[in-house]
């Protein structure tokens, strides 16, 4: 029964899923050619110019940002109708468990989600080789050296720890985006709202304990490891050390998440 449960939700989301790909698609498109245009640039060049590549740029970071956000609101309102909402009752009377339905979420929106990361990661790559290239005769780092420290990675490995850190931080976001959703059903009024708060005050939890946990490790090793071109490459235990606060973070909503749907199912 999983697997009619997957197929219906990738028979609502694919079309959604596409939509975006295609979005960030052409978002890559605009940042390609704006990022080529660095090679016209000179000290004679009209303003206009420089004006319309970061015009470019920022159409193609606030599309990739919207692809993100947007997605992701997509995907956390199926969730709270086919649970909570209307269809919930139709979803609740299927010879189906409370785990069989939020893994089927689980799995087929977050197999999408790291697709669109994965998209994302390439798309960025692409944008930024391309402006590298055309800054050659300015900038003696090359492209790659660019794009991982742009990540904050000093060698290849480092950067696809980075990259994996990504795409798992993306299932972790889903999973706090359901437990907050399962989270607001404990408010007897006002629910999605309920949710929106849940969800600020989980990630705002995050945050302090990356914050209390890193900041004090990344501020010792920038000041005793200076580098002499401006650039500290973030070390790769500050990546493991988030992974692991990320992993915390997942289990613990994903267990309040299971203990919602399967002990405290409320379809007021």
């Amino acid at each position: 029964m999983l697997g009619k449960l997957m197929k219906y939700e990738w028979n609502y989301i694919y079309k959604k899923f596409l939509l975006f790909a295609g979005l960030m698609a052409v978002a890559s498109c605009v940042g390609y050619f704006s990022a080529a245009q660095f090679s016209k640039l000179d000290p004679d060049s009209n303003p206009l110019l420089f004006m319309s590549i970061m015009f470019g740029l920022m159409i193609y970071y606030m599309i990739l940002s919207g692809v993100s956000i947007g997605f992701t609101i997509i995907i956390g309102i199926r969730f709270y109708k086919t649970v909570y909402g209307d269809r919930g009752y139709l979803t609740h009377t299927l010879p189906v468990s409370a785990r069989q339905i939020y893994w089927s979420h689980i799995i087929v929106d977050g197999l999408c989600q790291i697709v669109l990361c994965v998209l994302m990661q390439l798309s960025i790559m692409m944008v930024s080789t391309r402006m590298m290239a055309a800054l050659a005769s300015d900038i003696t780092l090359n492209a790659s050296d660019f794009y991982m420290q742009m990540y904050g990675a000093d060698n290849p490995v480092q950067l696809l720890v980075v990259i994996f850190y990504s795409i798992f931080g993306t299932l972790v976001s889903l999973i706090m985006v359901f437990a907050s959703i399962v989270l607001g059903q404990y408010w007897k009024r006002h629910k999605v709202w309920g949710a929106v708060v849940s969800y600020l005050i989980i990630t705002t939890c995050m945050m302090v304990v990356s914050w209390v946990t890193l900041i004090p490790q990344f501020v010792y090793y920038v000041f005793n490891n200076a580098s002499p071109d401006g650039i500290v490459a973030i070390p790769s235990f500050f990546w493991i050390s988030i992974m692991l606060i990320s992993a915390v973070f997942g289990v613990v909503t994903f267990l309040i998440m299971d203990h919602g749907m399967t002990k405290r199912l409320n379809l007021e």
